[in-house]
């Protein structure tokens, strides 16, 4: 099929007009830096003390402190990177340039988005026993970003999902949409695209993915890398680079059919994650436990499905993803153990676990869901979705798909019966899984009257 056989849609779509070098450049992490990054400190002040105030409540409330036995300590986590414990519980509350912990090494991968968090930690085992929520030092408010991984192979059938995110998102709702891109097709998608799609308010930024995995050790992308690993490390190792507290995953099969803001997404400061059972994937949930090398799991005391995570379009948060990516390094650097998985940077930065994804058939989003568990900070970054983020899906071959559900008044109507009822009530995707056979042309002709 013929890309100009889309235009009609096309027409509708998202605009890549400044899709310029310069935003290129933004998002390729091989800046001139210096290799390490000092900080003072006191510019990390008003996430540290937002983060005090917590740690002494949970002190009094568990009632577990003994300067004697040093039961537990407080620690300060910057991303994943800096973890910083005061020596002495009384200093907690001085200024955090009097901690003994001044200065603060980072790595120019944390420039873009920085994050405290403080954590009660076990003494004998370094296992963590209560966390805050992550603290943004900078933040844009509430604004979410979108992320989708796309090739020239999936290139017709993105231009659907462009099309209705044209026709349903909230531009003011979103800082941009980055497109993560495999390098050699950069050029190809920034001519493309931009002369193929129309203005929004969001501007799409084209990402090269091979600057995902770049830092100030070296470039660590690897071209052997299965390729659907590839694409579900992407959705963490993003993280990086996104500037706004939470953002979306997208793939080019999905499509959306209804209005979208920020409150769709996050509410109360918590996002929506979609309850599916763990035994739906049980093999992913136990293999992603081995590679993390994690012997706690907060989410085994869950019963049901609470205790689970969905599949793409997934809301994730920049610092659990940060905090997940700690994890990993740390256990492929060889740093690791079996504790809690808070502390980062063991034993260097080290993408193994995505090549050792043909023999241990890890996901994203397990891992994600098993070390912010782990980290005791899952609780206060989420919220349960009333139901599904994706509702009237095509998985296999030979599945019926009928636009009219999920389009136009008989969907209104269905969908205000629905949520009348049920409380987050937020189906707006719909999954055209490629590997079913759908065709893009025919999708096109069949949502076009709606759009």
């Amino acid at each position: 099929m013929k890309l100009q056989s889309l235009v009609p849609i096309l027409s509708l779509s998202l605009s890549l007009s400044n899709v310029a070098t310069q935003q290129k450049q933004q998002y390729t992490i091989t800046r001139s830096t210096p290799s390490r990054y000092a900080m003072d400190i006191t510019d990390l002040e008003f996430g540290v003390y937002l983060n005090v105030s917590f740690a002494l409540r949970k002190i009094d409330e568990m009632q577990m402190i003994d300067e004697g036995t040093q039961l537990m300590k407080i620690c300060f986590l910057v991303n994943s990177e800096g973890r910083f414990c005061p020596s002495h519980m009384r200093n907690i509350m001085n200024p955090p340039s009097q901690l003994g912990w001044s200065v603060l090494e980072l790595s120019p991968s944390t420039f873009a988005n920085l994050y405290v968090t403080a954590q009660l930690v076990l003494q004998s085992n370094n296992s963590v026993l209560a966390s805050s929520r992550p603290t943004p030092v900078h933040t844009l408010g509430e604004k979410l970003s979108l992320v989708l991984t796309l090739t020239l192979n999936d290139l017709e059938r993105s231009s659907i999902l462009f099309a209705t995110l044209a026709k349903f998102m909230n531009g003011a709702s979103f800082e941009e949409l980055l497109v993560v891109v495999p390098d050699s097709q950069v050029i190809f998608f920034q001519s493309v695209l931009a002369s193929k799609v129309k203005s929004t308010e969001v501007p799409i930024v084209i990402v090269n993915e091979e600057s995902l995995f770049v830092d100030d050790v070296g470039a660590h992308y690897n071209r052997d890398w299965n390729k659907y690993a590839l694409q579900m490390a992407i959705k963490l190792v993003v993280s990086k680079v996104v500037r706004t507290e939470f953002y979306v995953t997208l793939d080019a099969d999905i499509l959306l059919h209804k209005n979208i803001d920020y409150a769709t997404f996050v509410k109360g400061g918590k996002a929506f994650f979609d309850k599916e059972e763990r035994s739906v994937h049980a093999s992913w949930w136990k293999n992603s436990k081995n590679v993390l090398k994690l012997a706690y799991d907060h989410g085994d005391d869950e019963v049901g499905a609470s205790n689970g995570f969905g599949v793409t379009p997934a809301v994730l948060s920049t610092a659990g993803s940060l905090l997940t990516l700690g994890r990993l390094f740390e256990i492929s650097g060889g740093g690791g153990g079996g504790g809690g998985g808070g502390g980062g940077g063991g034993g260097g930065v080290n993408y193994e676990w995505i090549s050792s994804w043909e023999s241990t058939w890890w996901s994203e989003y397990t891992m994600y869901r098993i070390v912010l568990d782990a980290n005791k900070v899952f609780r206060h970054l989420y919220v349960a979705n009333g139901i599904s983020l994706i509702c009237n899906n095509v998985w296999f071959e030979g599945d019926v798909w009928d636009p009219s559900v999920v389009f136009g008044p008989a969907a209104a109507a269905k969908e205000e019966e629905i949520c009348g009822v049920v409380e987050n009530c937020n189906c707006v995707f719909s999954v055209i899984q490629s590997t079913s056979g759908a065709s893009p042309t025919l999708i096109a002709d069949h949502i076009k009257q709606f759009l």
